[in-house]
């Protein structure tokens, strides 16, 4: 990652009133990992040109816009869920945005809730008199839509069934507290929430990667709340079998933002964060699924098209009590990818073969 938005990152998140002169490689690298707003708030608005200053400012000014309505729709949302009665736990980003020093620094896409699978239906009819339209709907959670912003997904579980530490989060209304003045909306304890983003880090990292914002949460977190039962968060991440690639992403987040030079440790985990951006990358999850499978390309292609059971389940519910339609799902598979994504697996094949070269 280039040191100069590292900087920035650093002195926007702790106050600093440096300013930078800003140029259109600095406003390419923030869009890629959806950061753009901190560039608004460190820019030397004299020095910079006026062409950059003006995609920083419809950008910030897009966040700001973005903030401001799923704020208000997670408000609406919550009070709704007050009123019928109906237990809620909001989760991710829409609880990290108050630990930030302006809420539309924290980038969020969706809004995420937990609710009980019990209440799915009540929630889903909630949801639509509100004009969300029910989108889609996978083993672990059921999506909403209201054009042109909104977009919520409202989870069943904390983490796919498949995933690192589903079983340490599985009990997790146990231990969930009421947010004060609700009867029915929850908020985790400052551990559970820890380990929740551990969890939902490693899920990304281990497979396609990562981007600069997982680590920015978790630096916020650890500078924000102080005093955690470390020794309660270490057991269930060793449980999980990620206690020491967890304390990694701790110790790699806390030293990166406050400029410690990267140790030798850390070199391949700041590449993967640089070269992820929002949404991973492509070439390192053919990498890592190469390595699972012995470098046999034909291994890794093969489980492209016909994943296991359990992903199938996972992607469409329904699938979990009508096994039997497996197969015609698995035709579906072939026929998307031959003729409706036919540019997307020629990519794929280049991306195995390219690796193979490298090699």
């Amino acid at each position: 990652m280039q040191n100069k938005l590292i900087n920035i990152i650093h002195d926007v998140l702790n106050g600093s009133k440096n300013k930078y002169k800003l140029t259109e490689k600095d406003v390419k690298i923030a869009e890629f990992h959806k950061i753009d707003s901190y560039l608004y708030v460190a820019c030397d608005k004299t020095e910079t040109s006026p062409e950059v200053l003006r995609q920083i400012k419809q950008k910030h000014m897009r966040d700001i816009q973005r903030d401001v309505v799923q704020l208000n729709q997670l408000e609406k949302i919550t009070d709704a869920f007050e009123e019928a009665g109906l237990d809620c736990l909001p989760l991710k980003g829409s609880v990290m945005k108050s630990l930030f020093p302006y809420s539309y620094l924290r980038f969020m896409g969706d809004i995420d809730i937990l609710i009980h699978e019990a209440d799915m239906k009540r929630a889903s009819k909630i949801m639509n008199s509100m004009g969300y339209q029910t989108g889609t709907n996978s083993y672990n959670h059921l999506g909403f839509e209201k054009p042109p912003l909104m977009e919520v997904e409202m989870h069943r579980d904390l983490l796919p069934f498949e995933s690192k530490g589903s079983d340490q989060m599985a009990g997790i209304w146990n231990r969930v507290k009421l947010v004060e003045g609700r009867k029915h909306v929850y908020k985790m304890t400052d551990e559970d929430f820890l380990l929740f983003m551990l969890f939902h880090l490693y899920k990304h990292y281990s497979k396609n990667g990562t981007g600069i914002r997982s680590f920015i949460d978790l630096y916020v977190y650890q500078r924000a709340l102080k005093g955690l039962d470390r020794a309660y968060v270490d057991s269930k991440l060793g449980e999980a079998g990620i206690l020491e690639i967890s304390r990694d992403f701790l110790d790699f987040s806390s030293d990166y933002f406050d400029l410690v030079e990267t140790k030798d440790k850390f070199k391949n985990m700041e590449k993967v964060v640089y070269e992820s951006g929002v949404f991973g990358s492509a070439q390192l999850r053919t990498e890592r699924e190469l390595k699972d499978n012995q470098g046999n390309k034909f291994k890794v292609v093969l489980r492209k098209i016909f994943p296991s059971a359990g992903y199938m389940i996972q992607k469409y519910r329904f699938l979990e009590h009508k096994r039997y339609l497996l197969p015609i799902f698995y035709i579906g598979r072939v026929f998307k990818l031959v003729f409706i994504k036919p540019f997307h697996s020629i990519d794929r094949v280049r991306l195995l073969n390219k690796y193979d070269k490298k090699k």
